[in-house]
């Protein structure tokens, strides 16, 4: 059985929506668990009127952190298949059927998505165009980019640790990328180059949230490439250096110059620390042949450029 969890607060219609679209799976031996965060509109009534048994309505006070919702779910789930799903998002109706196609193989599956406004029209035929087939992600791929939709996650429960979601570091903002990395380590995930939701773009963050989301991000993977070898590193470097141009721009749009200027000189010495500022600056001053001063070893590395290839110590990196 399938577990789907779904936190929600204050979005009747849109949470309703979600619920029909799922009870339309062609796939159809799942457990639908609603975590209420306090909602004061007509969530309730509406979910109860579904009468349906494979909804489960769970209601709290207040809390104001995905993380404890999406928990509470996982440690309520009967299902040994675990899916998340956000309450604005809406499945297409053979999503389950296709992803369980690939549980035997994989113990995390996600895939692409149509984006569409809440009228239900198109703004874009794929939220990600990175690819061209099927993808088998790792640790380096998400350093990249969060390339995991949760409203298309599928995973084996018995993959999660005893806490999934980190409810104190990070609550209700980035949560799920850092879920993401943490099951990479030792897990390949599955990416289905299909569209098997309809992700609904609309303003639902506030504007405190918008800085938390490059902030988590960046503080996420700087704890994440601590973990993995030195040489995959350089992808969690290059994914830290967009977030904090992201969070620039940012702030450069509402005026705080303050930050601006200490994120720009944060970004500096990112580039120091991980050589890439080095290797830029001397090839555009020379392709061919230069010695650089390697800032983690304290050593002279000859590094010769090969076409598009680097060549460090005639060894590829």
């Amino acid at each position: 059985m399938v577990s789907i969890i779904i936190p929600t607060y204050n979005r009747s219609k849109l949470l309703l929506e979600c619920v029909q679209a799922i009870l339309r799976q062609t796939y159809d031996n799942f457990e639908i668990l609603i975590i209420d965060d306090g909602s004061t509109d007509d969530t309730e009534k509406n979910i109860t009127a579904l009468n349906d048994n494979r909804v489960i309505y769970n209601k709290f006070n207040k809390i104001g952190n995905l993380s404890v919702l999406r928990n509470y779910g996982v440690n309520q789930s009967k299902g040994e298949i675990v899916a998340f799903c956000d309450d604005d998002d809406l499945w297409l109706q053979e999503k389950l059927e296709i992803q369980l196609k690939f549980i035997d193989s994989f113990n995390m599956i996600c895939s692409n998505a149509e984006i569409v406004n809440l009228e239900g029209s198109l703004i874009s035929e794929k939220y990600f165009s990175d690819f061209v087939t099927n993808k088998q992600l790792n640790t380096s791929h998400l350093f990249l980019k969060n390339f995991v939709i949760t409203s298309t996650v599928l995973l084996k429960k018995n993959i999660l640790p005893q806490i999934p979601f980190d409810t104190l570091g990070y609550g209700s903002t980035a949560e799920d990328y850092d879920l993401w990395l943490k099951l990479s380590l030792n897990n390949l995930i599955y990416f289905i180059n299909k569209n098997l939701i309809k992700y609904r773009f609309h303003s639902n963050l506030s504007h405190t949230q918008y800085p938390l989301i490059f902030v988590n991000s960046i503080n996420i993977l700087n704890k994440y490439k601590m973990l993995v070898p030195k040489r995959y590193r350089r992808y969690a470097n290059w994914g830290v250096l967009k977030f904090r141009k992201d969070y620039i721009i940012l702030n450069l749009l509402n005026r705080r110059l303050f930050i601006v200027v200490k994120e720009i000189l944060k970004m500096i010495l990112a580039f120091f620390d991980s050589g890439l500022l080095s290797l830029l600056f001397f090839r555009i001053l020379n392709p061919k042949k230069h010695i650089i001063y390697n800032l983690d070893k304290n050593t002279f590395k000859d590094i010769y450029w090969d076409r598009s290839k680097i060549r460090l110590n005639n060894k590829n990196i």
